[in-house]
């Protein structure tokens, strides 16, 4: 960027950003990395609305610099003093970003345009796919961090499947093309009631 461009200061984007969350305001922005891959992918576009009301379990939220922000899936949420506390995790890796107050979200992805398609979270298929999709990465992250001889177990049990049945045959892989098959499903009964609809109706 040429050194003599002014940058907003970021009071002044905190200030925008304030009043885009009590707007509920929209904004687009394209994604950097596969940390949520394969649901979002290296230079997919997601559309964030902005605000930290009605984040739920399983929830893709943006959080982090506002130029530069950060895409997790809410993982776990705990009520601190009255507070909201988020357990953010990429979908990729079994580490999770520590809990964050629900003020540092700056919103919740609803909208994802990229290599699969257009895919809109707000609708009741993706927010159950989602909620599906968290207990998976809640489920990875418990295996790999606790002491616990039931998640000792349950861990022991995923290595053996890994080893006998490869990379290839990933349980991640086979849960994403599964619930991509099942949206295809979906949208093509969708578009079926739909054009009765207009035919009968």
């Amino acid at each position: 960027m040429d050194k003599s461009e002014k940058m907003i200061s970021d009071t002044y984007l905190q200030a925008v950003l304030d009043i885009w969350s009590q707007k509920r305001e929209q904004t687009t922005f394209f994604i950097s990395g596969n940390c949520m891959s394969p649901m979002i992918k290296d230079g997919d576009y997601l559309t964030v609305e902005h605000g930290n009301r009605d984040i739920h379990m399983g929830d893709v939220v943006a959080f982090g610099s506002p130029r530069n922000p950060s895409v997790l899936r809410v993982v776990k949420i705990e009520n601190i003093g009255g507070k909201k506390f988020l357990l953010l995790k990429p979908d990729r890796y079994y580490t999770t970003h520590s809990f964050i107050s629900g003020e540092k979200i700056l919103g919740k992805v609803i909208e994802i345009r990229g290599s699969d398609g257009y895919l809109h979270l707000n609708s009741i298929f993706w927010k159950c796919c989602n909620y599906i999709l968290s207990i998976r990465s809640y489920m990875s992250w418990r295996c790999s961090t606790t002491d616990s001889t039931l998640w000792k177990g349950i861990n022991l049990l995923i290595t053996i499947r890994s080893k006998i049945f490869l990379r290839r045959f990933s349980i991640d892989i086979i849960l994403w093309k599964g619930v991509h098959r099942a949206h295809r499903i979906w949208f093509l009964i969708q578009r079926f009631v739909f054009t009765n609809r207009r035919r009968y109706g």
